[in-house]
């Protein structure tokens, strides 16, 4: 990792959401980061509808029957909106959004080697701890897998 003005980091930021507002957050502490770094973000969210939370992306009634992918893909574009909101301009030209199917521990690190990322930057959704314990956390098993540094980000976090 680049250190010092005007060095460009060996890779993006990797930033994963599930559109709450800690992903928000952290959203803002990556662009903080990528800017100290001089380097891009991707923002980043996998499609999975698991058993605990069923109905994530079937929330509404325009929402029933059409397949997840594309209801993320949706979310996704207002989630990047709202984020351009706060974000300073030439910021959001320094990202991009991927979403894909998959278990979002695993498609969350397969990524980071896929596009060579220096670090991952995520939202902490602060689980209770009983769920914790039945369910695991998705950022607890990247923190413990991943190759990178990992920032855990709480929504009442300012960058």
């Amino acid at each position: 990792m680049a250190k010092g003005k005007g060095k460009k980091a060996k890779g993006p930021i990797l930033a994963p959401v599930d559109f709450s507002k800690s992903s928000v957050k952290a959203v803002m502490w990556a662009c903080t980061l990528a800017k100290k770094f001089d380097t891009d973000i991707i923002i980043y969210h996998a499609v999975h509808d698991p058993a605990e939370t069923p109905g994530f992306y079937n929330k509404g009634k325009k929402n029933l029957n059409r397949p997840h992918e594309d209801v993320a893909q949706r979310m996704m574009k207002k989630f990047f909106k709202r984020i351009q909101s706060i974000i300073p301009k030439y910021m959001a030209k320094r990202i991009t959004t991927k979403v894909e199917k998959g278990l979002p521990a695993q498609r969350i690190l397969k990524t980071v080697k896929k596009h060579d990322a220096m670090m991952i930057v995520m939202g902490a959704t602060g689980q209770s701890q009983l769920k914790k314990v039945l369910f695991g956390s998705i950022a607890e098993e990247v923190v413990q897998q991943a190759t990178v540094p990992v920032l855990s980000v709480k929504k009442d976090q300012r960058p």
